[in-house]
């Protein structure tokens, strides 16, 4: 499907912001699993077609052995169409042929105008890697390491673990584990089914934290979404390299120009051609489309700090973020 008029998208949950998605599902609409993952490195960082073409082998297994044994069809979820969507309309696309990221923009679209955009809104399908399992892309349940110190290393997960199920739910693939990922809280449980040999073990992880924020600014979805919301981010753009060597910036860091005068950044007192060096003291952010923090770190009306340069001389502003 290329496009989302008339699909369920309570049935079709998925991170609406990537290139590509598989379901795997029989006659009944039960999902088997699901396959299609992205990272702001690439939008194919953890697919490839030898990790399709396994999963796709995964699934008619489980689906021979499911079959095999009668079971009730499943509770499907209330259907939804985008055209129900009361963000959809709002943001103009009611005669479009609504794109996947349209839905995530509606969602957020609605959620800020009601006062309930959450920071955690934003994170949507946090990678496995965010809590320390770093799964094998070609066969997307096999634990390939354990980061030392993390959520999985102290439940005791380790590098060749099998992982068949979290929180109840098959894990064929990454996506799988993303989709559980992003139902939770910050504050969760996660409970993993392992096989580790011939051994069958539980892992429980007491999440908590920030553990879902990771790089997010390609999401087309926030990029559109902050155009609307205010004119400073497309305002903001990279320095060159001899500049930033001039002053003093280093590789990684922060150096954004201000390309205009835009009322918010007035509000502070910053000026067109102002270089922002920091953002709440930080010299370096995790996203790689710098000029999307505020929105990613910040809800509508939190106070910001801004370190800039001007004239060579830094200072620092309050900005109001809109």
């Amino acid at each position: 499907m290329t496009y989302l008029r008339g699909v369920n998208v309570n049935l079709f949950t998925y991170d609406y912001d990537q290139t590509w998605m598989a379901f795997f599902m029989d006659a009944d609409l039960r999902i088997y699993s699901r396959y299609g993952s992205r990272d702001a490195a690439s939008a194919d960082a953890h697919n490839s077609a030898e990790g399709l073409l396994h999963t796709m082998k995964r699934v008619l297994e489980v689906h021979k052995e499911e079959s095999a044994n009668e079971q009730p069809a499943p509770m499907l979820p209330k259907a939804l169409v985008p055209a129900e969507m009361p963000g959809l309309s709002a943001l103009g696309y009611g005669g479009s042929c609504v794109r996947c990221h349209m839905v995530h923009e509606a969602k957020i679209y609605q959620k800020r105008k009601e006062g309930k955009l959450e920071l955690a809104d934003m994170w949507l399908y946090p990678l496995p890697d965010n809590i320390g399992m770093q799964i094998d892309p070609k066969v997307g349940n096999v634990v390939r390491a354990v980061t030392p110190n993390s959520f999985a290393a102290k439940a005791g997960l380790k590098e060749g673990d099998h992982v068949h199920r979290a929180n109840g739910t098959r894990i064929l693939t990454i996506a799988d584990i993303q989709f559980v990922l992003s139902s939770l809280e910050p504050k969760s449980k996660l409970t993993l089914e392992v096989q580790r040999g011939s051994k069958l073990l539980k892992a429980e992880m007491e999440l908590e934290g920030d553990w879902r924020r990771w790089d997010v600014s390609w999401r087309k979805s926030i990029r559109l979404l902050s155009n609307r919301w205010s004119q400073l981010p497309r305002s903001l753009k990279a320095i060159p390299a001899e500049e930033r060597t001039k002053l003093g910036i280093k590789d990684g860091d922060l150096g954004l120009r201000l390309l205009n005068n835009v009322a918010e950044a007035q509000k502070a007192g910053l000026q067109k051609d102002d270089v922002l060096v920091a953002f709440d003291g930080k010299r370096s952010v995790i996203y790689r489309q710098a000029h999307l923090y505020m929105y990613l770190e910040h809800k509508s009306g939190d106070k910001m700090e801004v370190t800039y340069v001007r004239d060579g001389k830094e200072a620092t502003a309050t900005l109001i973020v809109p």
